[in-house]
């Protein structure tokens, strides 16, 4: 089994989004750079400080998949459909959504809890 990385930008208090699902400011390190950089498997362009453009680069390079719940994949839109870094991504939810169940769907949705992850991914 590879390498286990849990991460996600949040404010010192706890916050990952604003009373309204804004992200703005807690996200404006992504913007506020000098170094563009390109969200792999996306047409998103970050502008980074050099540092965070490489450490970014790197990191993101090497994640097999993206687990995340059914909040952060509704308030982000589904990505638009699209798997972002290219890499599979599950979503945990008891009620998945049924616009997304389609044999064409690029998310898997996990229903039975987190600790089935284990399971799907051993396939």
């Amino acid at each position: 089994m590879g390498k286990n990385v849990a991460a996600f930008t949040m404010s010192l208090d706890g916050f990952i989004a604003g009373p309204n699902d804004e992200v703005g400011r807690l996200f404006k390190w992504y913007g506020s750079g000098d170094t563009e950089f390109t969200v792999p498997g996306t047409d998103m362009i970050f502008k980074a400080a050099q540092a965070s453009a490489d450490y970014l680069q790197d990191s993101w390079s090497k994640l097999g998949a993206i687990v995340t719940g059914r909040r952060d994949f509704d308030v982000s839109n589904a990505w638009g459909g699209n798997l972002i870094l290219g890499v599979p991504h599950f979503i945990v939810t008891h009620e998945p959504p049924q616009e997304w169940l389609g044999e064409d769907s690029p998310f898997v949705f996990v229903t039975e809890g987190a600790h089935r992850l284990t399971d799907i991914c051993e396939k």
